[in-house]
């Protein structure tokens, strides 16, 4: 879990917070260039169509100061949400305070009440095509989950909640993602009934956000990519290994190989020696079609040496 200060945000998917990366040296995204005591940055492993929650908490020790809520905005993929809220007077009651966000919530189709919409990760599609720059700056924040924590005063209750726009689900411009390792984007679940959620304002009362979190989620082969995860040994050929070691599965497996090989090489060897045999044939052909009429051997190979003698008629003087 990443932890500014007193308060702690991570990635939970099936109640288990998701192992943290620091970001590689080849991470030349503002976020982890501009770093400062008040934001970090953490790579972690995505799960294509698994729901991820955003777990918050705040720490024993925390000051309010002026402020009468802390309050935990959430942007994903550059689209933001409304998020949780802690009062003062909730978090002052055990000296610690801990929820967990599983979605958006919007007002109900009836009209009436609210709907949960839980986040889930998908794989991403790209094309090859060209990309006007509006493209790039919109593409420029895909495969992140940031939590703003702002201290803010209560202004009152707010019962506005309007119906959360689904995110775009098409083909991404390869172009405009060049570089960044992203093969991952969220998503929203269709609605579903849930608890109606009680909705404060607040107004900063600072210029800049207490504590900045910013997670980037990768699938396992581009955290390999990148250098985050070890890549995978290539396991060493069974032609290299020794018999002993092997399974009995791994030994047929070998011997198949070794027996295929050896017919292959059979084969070609077949072919080499029809091949020489063609062309010696289609030399002779062309002397004696020259007209030469020499007493030439020709030896042609096969799996057994064959000899063809071309015979010499010997003409017998016998005018004696």
């Amino acid at each position: 879990m990443a932890v500014i200060k007193e308060v702690e945000v991570a990635i939970v998917v099936d109640d288990e917070e998701i192992q943290e990366y620091h970001p590689p040296p080849e991470d030349t995204s503002e976020d982890a260039i501009y770093l400062s005591s008040d934001t970090q940055v953490r790579y972690i492993q995505g799960i294509p169509d698994a729901n991820f929650q955003i777990e918050c908490k705040i720490r024993e020790g925390f000051r309010f100061g002026g402020a009468d809520l802390l309050t935990f905005c959430v942007n994903i993929d550059g689209t933001r949400f409304r998020g949780r809220c802690c009062h003062k007077e909730c978090y002052q009651e055990l000296d610690v305070w801990s929820s967990r966000i599983h979605g958006v919530k919007e007002t109900a189709s009836s009209g009436c009440g609210q709907q949960l919409r839980r986040f889930r990760w998908n794989n991403l599609s790209s094309i090859d095509h060209d990309y006007r720059q509006e493209d790039k700056e919109r593409y420029q924040n895909l495969g992140s989950i940031k939590v703003e924590v702002w201290k803010r005063r209560d202004i009152g209750m707010d019962g506005t909640l309007v119906r959360v726009k689904d995110f775009a689900t098409g083909p991404v411009s390869e172009k405009a993602i060049k570089g960044a390792a992203i093969d991952m984007r969220a998503s929203l679940d269709p609605p579903q009934p849930c608890r109606n959620s009680i909705l404060r304002h607040g107004a900063n009362i600072e210029n800049k956000p207490y504590a900045v979190f910013v997670f980037k989620y990768r699938s396992k082969e581009a955290l390999q990519a990148v250098g985050i995860l070890e890549r995978p040994e290539m396991p060493q050929p069974l032609e290299e290994r020794d018999v002993e070691t092997m399974s009995p599965d791994e030994l047929k497996e070998l011997a198949r190989r070794l027996k295929a090989a050896q017919e292959a090489q059979r084969i070609k060897f077949k072919k080499e020696n029809a091949d020489a045999n063609l062309a010696r044939l289609a030399e002779l052909k062309r002397n004696r079609d020259s007209g030469h009429n020499d007493e030439d051997e020709v030896n042609f190979l096969g799996e057994r040496p064959v000899k063809r003698i071309c015979s010499t008629v010997a003409v017998l003087d016998d005018s004696d």
